[in-house]
């Protein structure tokens, strides 16, 4: 099924591997079945060996210049100028959201030092209503619980934003994500058994 690949195909493989990119998604974008990928990958040692190299690239593109030539140096050339674009995109809709939640403070903190006036508007024009529900649903809107459910939730939009922005810039590391954060109560239970049971035989 992949006798017809060149060495062209194998050697694009062989670079995005190197570069970090799952043996899935290199399926993808080659053509190449996954299982022929892992093989030739296993029989010639092919690993994700730039990876950190790609990083280091990264972050230094964002402040100054390209990379030196060289076959390696290439592969981390193409990848972070990936990884650049994506960063550059990242920044850009941060700095949009921003600016949204700019003016929504804006609103938001114009509706609270006038809610006496807004309250007077409601009054006058729901005056005439046969039914306060309308008058009610109106007052809600404005009233003070409504406000601080608002500003706590672009409070928490702001912070994410902020987090992204110093994750592009490189300003903080990525935390690592716990590995037993899906797990449910029993499987943790289940873990921590199996755990000091390998040690107890360890210990044997």
């Amino acid at each position: 099924m992949t006798g017809n690949k060149t060495a062209r195909d194998w050697d694009g493989a062989v670079a995005l591997r190197r570069a970090g990119m799952p043996v899935a998604r290199i399926a993808l974008e080659t053509a190449i079945p996954a299982t022929s990928l892992g093989r030739y990958f296993k029989q010639h040692g092919v690993v994700p060996d730039l990876t950190g190299q790609i990083q280091q690239a990264t972050r230094a593109k964002l402040q100054a210049g390209p990379v030196a030539g060289g076959s390696a140096a290439e592969i981390v050339e193409d990848a972070s100028n990936r990884a650049v674009a994506l960063v550059s995109n990242h920044l850009k809709l941060a700095a949009r959201g921003r600016a949204l939640l700019e003016r929504l403070f804006d609103d938001l903190e114009q509706g609270m030092l006038c809610r006496a006036e807004i309250e007077a508007d409601i009054e006058a024009d729901t005056q005439d209503d046969k039914a306060a529900t309308r008058r009610t649903r109106m007052q809600r809107a404005v009233a003070l619980p409504g406000h601080a459910g608002t500003l706590n939730e672009l409070t928490t939009v702001l912070a994410k934003l902020v987090n992204v922005e110093r994750q592009a810039l490189s300003v903080d590391e990525p935390r690592e994500q716990n590995p037993y954060a899906g797990l449910t109560q029993a499987q943790l239970h289940e873990r921590v058994r199996a755990l000091l049971e390998d040690n107890a035989l360890g210990d044997a």
